[in-house]
């Protein structure tokens, strides 16, 4: 207390009793501050809007993933589809669903859920994804790399595949990736993976840069899936910058 204070009454030994209890968090107690798993819509998007609908975050329209897959490390559109890749699984993302219904009177019906994140259905729970910018989508699949599992993996026709064992490359990217490195993801140190994807040729370059900046060993390569020819066509002598 002040000094004008010091011999002043305390009201608070005069109150009276009430039926609250209080109690300390105590010293174990850890607030959780990280949702890696959540996903939280915005508001529509509008044409011509004054103030931007995706700035205005909807607190209570959150969806949480299973947190023992990992948290979500890339998120991926496909065909007005919206999929996310965690470290060991990929889950398929029901936004606004419609369901259309005949009428007695020839017309059809749709009818909505009312709310924009709905549900979430895992299309496998042992393949996933722990690079950013290592998943791409093209006009029929995505593709996406698992340092995990060692492979390339694709979605086509609502299944999850392990695509370059498909292809015959299990035992070359099993020797040919280096995880200590490709899990760093670091574009300023020089390592991680990098997809592109060529519309006019339909081919998908896939990078991986795995040497770190100054190393003597050059363990970066890019190698070419042509998605017309059904194979691996090339490697490349270069990755991007």
């Amino acid at each position: 207390p002040k000094h004008i204070e010091y011999n002043n009454y305390n009201k608070v030994y005069s109150q009276q009793p009430i039926l609250t209890k209080t109690s300390d968090l105590g010293a174990k107690f850890k607030k959780v501050q990280d949702f890696d798993t959540r996903i939280i819509s915005t508001k529509v998007k509008v044409p011509g809007e004054f103030v931007d609908s995706w700035t205005d975050i909807l607190e209570n329209e959150t969806m949480d993933l299973d947190g023992q897959y990992g948290p979500i490390n890339a998120v991926v559109t496909l065909k007005d589809e919206i999929f996310c890749l965690q470290d060991t699984a990929v889950a398929h993302l029901a936004i606004n669903p419609r369901v259309q219904v005949p009428g007695d009177d020839g017309i059809s019906l749709e009818l909505g859920t009312g709310g924009i994140l709905h549900d979430y259905k895992y299309l496998s729970s042992t393949i996933g994804c722990l690079n950013k910018f290592g998943v791409i989508s093209t006009e029929s699949s995505f593709y996406f790399v698992d340092i995990i599992n060692r492979g390339i993996m694709a979605f086509n026709q609502g299944q999850i595949s392990r695509f370059s064992d498909l292809k015959g490359f299990h035992h070359t990217f099993l020797g040919d990736m280096e995880y200590d490195q490709l899990v760093l993801d670091n574009a300023v140190l020089g390592t991680g993976v990098s997809i592109g994807y060529n519309p006019s040729s339909a081919d998908v370059y896939f990078s991986f840069r795995q040497t770190p900046v100054g190393a003597k060993a050059d363990k970066n390569f890019t190698i070419a899936f042509n998605e017309k020819a059904g194979q691996f066509t090339s490697y490349y002598d270069y990755v991007p910058a």
